[in-house]
C-alpha cells in the first residue's frame, strides 16, 4: 500500500503551532505512528480472514522485527532491535495525550495481532509530493511540507486570477487572540488593498492629470487585484501599444518614472496596492508569533525570515520512524549556501535515520518563478531600462480542428525569430488546460533561451500522445521554415496561410493512424467490439 498524508504545514499553523517547532514534529510524527500503526493492525486482520502476503513465512521474523522497532518508537523505547543508528522517538512529555494514547493503542494492536496472524501487506505507509491531488483536495500545503508563501494566487471560474492570502492565517490570528479588525489590518498589509482608491501618490485623479484616458485607468484598476507588483501593470494591453511606446520612450520598465513618480513614491504604492506578501512588520502581529508564520522560504521583498534547511531535516527525522517507505520531500536551502553545507546536510540527513532526502538551493533551477523587486536587483532594472524594442514584430497564427474542438496556434516573430507561441484549445478541462501551459511556457522559455524550433520539436516534442503535441510539434518546424521568408522580412502576418513543406506533409502521412473523432488522438484500443479513446473517452459508437 502507499498510504499518506497532506496539508500537515496546514493544521501546525492552523493550530498557532510553528512548523519549526518540538511540537510541530512531535504532532507530525504522532499523525505518522497512528496512520501506519493502524494500516498494520487492520492488514493484520485482513490476514486473519484471507492470508498473509505471499512468502511472509520466509520473512516473519523481519517483518515482526520492523514492527516491534516501529512500537518502540511510539513509546520512546531505546532497546531497538539490530539498529546502529536510533530513531527519532515520540516525545512522550511533550506529545498531546490522545494522540499519544492513540499511537500507544494502533501499535500495540498492530503487533499483537501480528504475531497471531501475520499481514496481509509488507508495506503500508508513504509519504508522497500530493503536488496533483492536494490541488483537488484544497490543501494549502502537500505532504509534510510546510507553506512556502503567504500569498496565494485563486483562479476564478470566470477567468483570471484573484490575490488571497493563505487561508489558514485568519484562523491562526483568531486562535492567538486577536480581533476581526486586527486580523482584516494584517492581511491588507500582507495582500495590499488592490485598487487606486485612496492611494497616496499614484490614483485615478494623478494618473488623470499626466494624460492617461478613463478607459486607460480602468484597463489598469482591473489588473490590480491580483497584480505581484504595480509596474507590471502599466503595459501595452493596458495603455495600448502607442501610448505605452510614447510614454516609455522607447524602453521597457520606467512608464511610471516616464510620468513623474519617484521610485520612493512607487515603492509606498506598491505596499498599498500590492502588499507586502509577508506578516513581518504587520499592524498589531506580536513578534513572538512570527515563527508561527515562517515559510520554506522569505515572503516578499521585506521578509527576512523563513524555515531553516535543518527545521526540514528534522521534520523528515521526526516523521520517518513511523513511515514504511519513504518520504518525499524538499529541503529549501537559501542561495548563500555552499557545497560544504549542502554536503553536511547529506550527512546529517542520514544520521538522523532519513530513508531520502531532496535538497534544493534557491535559484539552482533555470525555470524557478523569479520574486525579486527592480529594487533589489539593479542589474535587471538596467537591463530592463537599456533594451530596446524590436523594430519589427510579425504575429503568424494557425486554425484547425482536432475532433470536434477548434485549435488556434499563435507565434510572435520578432526580427524575424520566432519570440513565443500560444495555443488556444475549445474543451479542456482544468486539469488539461494547467498541462498544456506548462507545456508551452516549456516552449517559450527554450525559445527564449535560443533554442531553434526545428529542435524543440524534434526533441522536447517527439513523442505519441495528444494530437495537440503532434500539432505544436508540426508548428514549430513550420515556424522555422518561415522564419527568413521575404515575406516575413516585410513585416507581413500570415493567417492560416503556411506553405507546409513536402517533408512534413510526408511525416504526417506516416503518422497518419485510425483516430478519436472526439479529440482526435490515435491512442485507441479495443473495448468490445469497438474502439475506446485513452485520452477523452470517447468510443467509436458502443456504450
Amino acid at each position: 500500500l502507499g498510504l499518506g498524508y497532506a496539508n500537515v504545514g496546514t493544521l501546525l499553523m492552523v493550530q498557532s503551532i510553528p512548523y519549526d517547532s518540538e511540537l510541530g514534529r512531535t504532532i507530525a510524527g504522532a499523525l505518522a505512528a497512528i496512520m501506519t500503526g493502524e494500516s498494520y493492525a487492520t492488514s493484520a486482520e485482513m490476514a486473519h480472514a484471507l492470508g498473509a502476503f505471499h512468502r511472509y513465512s520466509e520473512n516473519k521474523e523481519s517483518i515482526l522485527r520492523v514492527i516491534r522497532n516501529h512500537r518502540r518508537a511510539a513509546y520512546n523505547q531505546q532497546d531497538y532491535e539490530q539498529l546502529t543508528i536510533k530513531p527519532i522517538a515520540l516525545n512522550q512529555k511533550l506529545c498531546p495525550p490522545k494522540l499519544l494514547n492513540a499511537a500507544h493503542d494502533t501499535w500495540d494492536n498492530a503487533l499483537q495481532w501480528g504475531e497471531q496472524w501475520g499481514y496481509r501487506n509488507a508495506q503500508t505507509t508513504v509519504i508522497a509530493p500530493t503536488g496533483t491531488i492536494g490541488l483537488v483536495m484544497d490543501c494549502d500545503t502537500t505532504g509534510v511540507e510546510p507553506d512556502y508563501a503567504l500569498v496565494k494566487y485563486k483562479k476564478l471560474a470566470g477567468g483570471g486570477f484573484f490575490k488571497i492570502v493563505n487561508q489558514s492565517v485568519p484562523s491562526a490570528l483568531r486562535i492567538l487572540g486577536y480581533t476581526q479588525q486586527q486580523i482584516e489590518e494584517i492581511i491588507v498589509y500582507c495582500v495590499g488593498h488592490g485598487t487606486l482608491q485612496d492611494c497616496p501618490f499614484i490614483n485615478k485623479e494623478s494618473l488623470h492629470e499626466r494624460g492617461l484616458t478613463k478607459e486607460q485607468i480602468n484597463a489598469v484598476e482591473r489588473e490590480l487585484r491580483s497584480a505581484m507588483d504595480i509596474r507590471y501593470v502599466f503595459n501595452t494591453t493596458t495603455l495600448g501599444k502607442e501610448s505605452y511606446t510614447r510614454l516609455a520612450q522607447g524602453k521597457n520598465g520606467n512608464v511610471l518614472n516616464a510620468l513623474g513618480f519617484s521610485d520612493a513614491e512607487i515603492t509606498a504604492v506598491n505596499e498599498f496596492i500590492c502588499g507586502t506578501m509577508t506578516l513581518e512588520g504587520a499592524p498589531h502581529l506580536k513578534e513572538e508569533h512570527y515563527p508561527i508564520f515562517d515559510c520554506a522560504n522569505r515572503c516578499g521583498s521585506q521578509g527576512k525570515r523563513y524555515i531553516h534547511p535543518y527545521g526540514h531535516l528534522k521534520m523528515l527525522a521526526a516523521v520517518q520512524p513511523f513511515i514504511s517507505g519513504a518520504i518525499s520531500k524538499t529541503i529549501n536551502m537559501p542561495r548563500e549556501w555552499t557545497v560544504e553545507q549542502v554536503k553536511l546536510a547529506y550527512y546529517d540527513a542520514w544520521t538522523m535515520m532519513s530513508k531520502a532526502v531532496a535538497l534544493y538551493r534557491d535559484g539552482s533551477k533555470l525555470s524557478q518563478p523569479l520574486n525579486t523587486t527592480l529594487e533589489e536587483n539593479p542589474e535587471l532594472k538596467k537591463i530592463l531600462d537599456e533594451k530596446e524594442e524590436p523594430t519589427m514584430r510579425v504575429k503568424i497564427q494557425k486554425k484547425m480542428q482536432i475532433g470536434q474542438r477548434n485549435l488556434t496556434l499563435t507565434a510572435l516573430l520578432e526580427e524575424g525569430k520566432s519570440t513565443s507561441i500560444a495555443v488556444a484549445f475549445d474543451g479542456l478541462t482544468p486539469v488539461q488546460e494547467a498541462m498544456t501551459n506548462a507545456l508551452v511556457n516549456t516552449v517559450n522559455l527554450s525559445l527564449s533561451h535560443g533554442l531553434a524550433p526545428s529542435l524543440i520539436a524534434q526533441h522536447s516534442l517527439n513523442v505519441e500522445g495528444h494530437p495537440l503535441v503532434r500539432e505544436l510539434s508540426a508548428f514549430l518546424l513550420e515556424l522555422e521554415s518561415s522564419e527568413n521568408k521575404p515575406s516575413l522580412s516585410n513585416g507581413l502576418a500570415h493567417e492560416n496561410g503556411f506553405e507546409h513543406s513536402q517533408a512534413i506533409q510526408q511525416s504526417k502521412k506516416k503518422e497518419e493512424k485510425a483516430s478519436c473523432r472526439g479529440c482526435g488522438a490515435t491512442q485507441l484500443r479495443q473495448n468490445g467490439t469497438c474502439m475506446l479513446c485513452e485520452i477523452c473517452g470517447e468510443t467509436s459508437g458502443c456504450s
